[in-house]
């Protein structure tokens, strides 16, 4: 066994953490490898990285504590050094935590469309442009999409859709007998919904502009058995970014949105 082994003692209330000390008792600056015990072997090569590092850490927090206050008891200072070491990865982990939950927000709400908690004020929220760009769905309606049996569309237009292809689909969806109302939002008129919802809160009207809203043909049908057939026909004309569905009462706005 060597002298830094034969050393080695544990260090008050370190849960385990052997430190190197002389016969005297004082901090054997000789060895500087802080060791744990045995069990920790046999991990895999990416923990046992991650182990090292976080133990090289350690062992710098403990050797600048020595250096710059000689006069604090040495078993204190390891015992700081740990503590501060678990408190940078459990800052890194809650950062990591954060930065998904985030992207699961901004993706649910892409998909779905974006409904306010009940008990709660539009003011209350905490929101992103972008999710408050989203359609908000009548309340009487479903509030996600549906596949099947819809009484009420949104067809939503595409950015770079022209007068010619927006023309052909008005024309088509006036036409239709299973059309029982149509209505059509421009973007002015959808940017003018999203300034009389967001009224409280300026700086996020600021951030927006009209052409950042799509267009679309709000309707409803004459019978909700029709709705596959309707989505079939119309998801695939020129102009047509997404054909959307739900189930809404009759005394619910046309397309389901409001």
């Amino acid at each position: 066994m060597s002298a830094c082994a034969q050393s080695r003692q544990p260090a008050s209330g370190s849960a385990g953490l052997l430190v190197p000390r002389s016969a005297d008792g004082a901090v054997d600056h000789r060895c500087d490898r802080i060791e744990r015990p045995s069990s920790h072997t046999g991990r895999g090569p990416a923990k046992q990285r991650g182990e090292r590092t976080v133990e090289r850490h350690l062992r710098e927090h403990f050797e600048r504590a020595v250096d710059d206050d000689p006069g604090v008891a040495p078993d204190d200072m390891a015992h700081a050094a740990i503590i501060e070491g678990v408190r940078l990865r459990r800052r890194r982990n809650q950062l990591t935590a954060a930065a998904v939950a985030a992207g699961m927000v901004v993706v649910i709400g892409a998909v779905a469309g974006l409904n306010l908690p009940s008990g709660r004020s539009a003011a209350d929220q905490p929101v992103t442009v972008a999710a408050a760009m989203m359609p908000v769905v009548a309340p009487s309606c479903t509030p996600r999409p549906v596949e099947r049996d819809a009484t009420d569309v949104v067809i939503f237009l595409g950015a770079e859709i022209t007068d010619r292809q927006r023309a052909a689909l008005e024309t088509a969806l006036s036409a239709d007998p299973q059309v029982q109302n149509l209505i059509f939002e421009s973007r002015g008129q959808a940017y003018e919904r999203f300034r009389t919802r967001w009224a409280h809160n300026p700086d996020l009207v600021a951030a927006v502009t009209a052409d950042q809203f799509p267009e679309s043909f709000r309707l409803r049908l004459v019978a909700a058995s029709q709705y596959t057939a309707v989505r079939s026909r119309y998801a695939t004309m020129d102009g047509v970014e997404e054909v959307i569905g739900r189930r809404c009462p009759k005394d619910a706005p046309v397309g389901g949105l409001q």
